[in-house]
């Protein structure tokens, strides 16, 4: 990058190159005379973007050896160029037109001289003043050319031509000091020193010279200056009568072609918050130039304010990164989010403390050379750097997204798809953004982010049973504290960047006691996502007692051990029924039978298993019921239900509608005389693959239901 540098130093350091940059702006319109029989005007307009370096430093000397001054050429170094020409003049029978445009790079200076004094007695003052200098461009040069269309309209003979001829940059600034360009002294090169009273000839062979030009061509007549490190003018001459006009602007500054460098945060660091917040240090320097020194500027923006310090912690909106106080040669800055050196330096640190796990902003170093500050640039050509690393700017540390395979997700994607197979027929993710995950969680009082590529389920569990067998679905489960989520149940209740737009935040599970009429275990209103489920009940003490509880039945004659496994063992499965319906699913079906037949046959209807009924699918499927009494067979006969299901046990989540054991197809009439399947494959199934945790679902998403 550049800097401004303002100096009235004659001389530079050396090893620290210098180059001007700016402007200039001309125009040239010719015009016609007063009682021509033509009228109209044309106008040729150049703007000059300018960029030129300063390549030879001619010392100039008197007569007795003494160094009395320095005269310094310059040549373009990038410049860029755009020309245009309009207008036309109308004559008695025919009309002329002109148009034409072009640009182009570099050929913005044929000549550019400056001279800098190095003596209090210096010969040349009254000829050459400290600062003098002379720039332009001559035709003869035909460096910067675009071309221009002449068309002819001849009115009376209804004829049009067109000629094309080359239209050439030509200006001139400084024409009573250097006027001369002065490569015929001694080669092009100008190799030196040269002598004072070779500069004096050539300054006087050089006015006379210009004297022709000017008075033709309307150029600069004035002394030029530099001025603070900066040429500046404005002119508008006129030539031939009144038919020509030149006009002239120009501003160009000093600049040194010194590289401000600030170095990218480390990649492997990343914000933390709370109690173990952290810090990361920023290194900037002047590059390639070792000895020059400034103050420096370091200024945080854009940084974040997000509530609280975790996605479920905290609540104080402040900023989440400030400068670490008391550092070293710093101290606070006159603006907010500012700290200063408190000396010159070539190369600095500073330290940037974060205050929030999923803390960002962004940096800029500036560094004060001689009154003036001026920017440093990253390698690849930034004015700031992001805290974290964060090349892609969404806020998340782009070294968290390469641990989780995330990279070129955008922070609200929700795109969780793991574990395979469960909830694959509902929408991915689980109500957790990219950010959200990064930015993490505190679980039973200790902080964590989260896997975005594996659901989240959170659930303060204030039974202290555990979730028993819901794990058989694999999810990321977290057992956090009451406080952990908010009265509403929102686990991410400091949810502002990067949260999802498509609902109102995502809830956790809450599973408490109540006693309920014969009733192991429920939940509140409906069944659905967790968003709609507001508590999931376990009724302990009716599972410990209830004499229609085959449990019970089962381990009435146990004692100790042995009986707390079984109560344990049909415990960890209704707690996993119950989580099952709080992710919105349902039974394998709905047991419809006649009543009035049942009671008929002294039997209850609701315990009697039909086909693709609650009972229905894999015999090991959690979300079917405890054994019932009877089934109706396909013979549409009533008999008792297998005592022990061959086997089976309630502990995993199905993955298909398919009926095994007892309800595997075909329709058989077993050894005893009874026909099976007892309830055939289920209606509705499948629960792995329906497991809903985020957005507003119900009743299984069923149609209808």
């Amino acid at each position: 990058m550049f800097f401004v540098l303002i100096t009235h130093l004659p001389k530079a350091e050396e090893g620290i190159p210098y180059s001007w940059q700016g402007y200039i702006e001309v125009s040239q319109k010719m015009l016609t005379t007063a009682g021509s029989s033509s009228s109209g005007e044309v106008t040729t307009r150049w703007k000059l973007n300018i960029n030129w370096k300063e390549t030879k430093k001619n010392d100039i000397k008197d007569k007795n050896g003494r160094l009395v001054g320095q005269l310094i050429k310059l040549e373009d170094n990038g410049s860029t160029w755009q020309g245009t020409v309009t207008g036309g003049f109308a004559q008695a029978s025919q009309d002329i037109s002109y148009e034409g445009q072009g640009s182009g790079t570099n050929n913005t200076i044929s000549f550019a001289w400056i001279y800098y004094s190095l003596s209090d007695k210096d010969p040349l003052k009254d000829i050459l003043p400290n600062g003098s200098y002379c720039i332009g461009q001559d035709a003869v040069s035909m460096l910067a050319k675009f071309n221009e269309t002449i068309t002819y309209i001849d009115r009376d003979r209804g004829n049009t031509w067109s000629s094309t001829m080359p239209m050439f940059l030509n200006y001139f600034v400084g024409g009573k000091n250097l006027s001369m360009p002065f490569g015929h002294i001694k080669g092009p090169d100008l190799a030196g020193p040269i002598s004072t009273e070779t500069i004096k000839e050539c300054v006087t062979r050089g006015a006379q010279a210009m004297a022709a030009i000017q008075a033709t061509n309307s150029w600069d007549t004035e002394a030029r200056v530099i001025e603070d490190g900066v040429m500046k003018g404005h002119y508008s001459r006129t030539a031939f009568n009144g038919t020509l006009i030149n006009e002239l602007s120009w501003d160009i500054s000093k600049v040194m072609d010194v590289s401000g460098v600030i170095e990218k945060a480390d990649k492997v660091w990343r914000p933390l918050g709370g109690d173990e917040n952290n810090s990361v240090k920023i290194k900037a320097k002047i590059k390639d130039n070792s000895e020059l020194k400034g103050k420096w500027k370091f200024t945080l923006f854009e940084a974040s304010k997000e509530k609280g310090y975790a996605m479920n912690k905290g609540d104080s909106t402040d900023y989440d990164l400030n400068f670490v106080e008391n550092q070293s040669d710093y101290a606070k800055g006159s603006e907010a989010m500012t700290t200063e050196s408190t000396k010159a330096m070539n190369s600095t640190e500073v330290e940037i403390q974060s205050l929030d796990y999923g803390a960002w902003g962004k940096l800029k170093a500036e560094v004060n050379i001689e009154g003036t500050w001026y920017k440093c640039k990253t390698e690849d050509g930034k004015d700031y750097i992001t805290i974290p690393f964060d090349d892609n700017e969404n806020h998340i540390a782009d070294k968290w997204e390469e641990k989780y395979e995330v990279s070129g997700e955008s922070a609200d994607s929700d795109n969780d798809n793991k574990p395979e197979g469960v909830g694959s027929n509902k929408e991915a993710g689980d109500g957790f953004t990219n950010y959200e995950e990064y930015r993490g969680f505190f679980v039973n009082g200790e902080w964590k982010d989260t896997d975005p590529k594996y659901k989240d389920l959170f659930i303060y569990d204030e039974l202290g049973f555990g979730i028993g067998k819901f794990t058989d679905l694999k999810l990321q489960i977290h057992l956090i504290d009451q406080n952990e989520f908010d009265s509403e149940r929102y686990v991410n209740f400091n949810r502002g960047y990067g949260t999802l737009l498509t609902q109102n935040g995502q809830k956790g599970l809450y599973i408490c006691g109540r006693t309920m009429e014969a009733v192991y275990g429920a939940v509140s209103s409906v069944v659905g996502s967790p968003n709609v489920v507001d508590r999931v009940y376990i009724n302990a003490m009716l599972l410990m007692s209830d004499p229609m509880n085959p449990m019970v039945r089962s381990a009435k004659n146990l004692r100790g051990g042995a009986r707390e496994s079984i109560f344990h063992e049909e415990l960890d499965s209704i707690i996993a029924h119950e989580l099952g319906h709080a992710v919105n699913l349902l039974h394998h079906g709905e047991d419809s039978v006649d009543r009035d037949r049942c009671y008929r046959a002294a039997i209850c209807p609701d315990s009697v298993a039909v086909t693709g009924g609650k009972w229905s699918g894999d015999v090991k499927c959690i979300m079917r019921y405890n054994p019932p009494l009877n089934y109706l067979g396909w013979d549409n006969k009533f008999y008792d239900y297998p005592e022990n299901e061959e086997g089976a046990s309630r502990t995993i989540f199905c993955d298909s509608k398919e009926g095994t054991g007892i309800n595997a197809p075909p329709n058989r009439m077993d050894e005893d005389g009874k026909p099976y399947p007892v309830a055939g494959n289920a209606t509705y199934g499948e629960c792995k693959k329906n497991v809903t945790l985020k957005g507003n679902h119900y009743y299984g998403d069923v149609p209808g239901f």
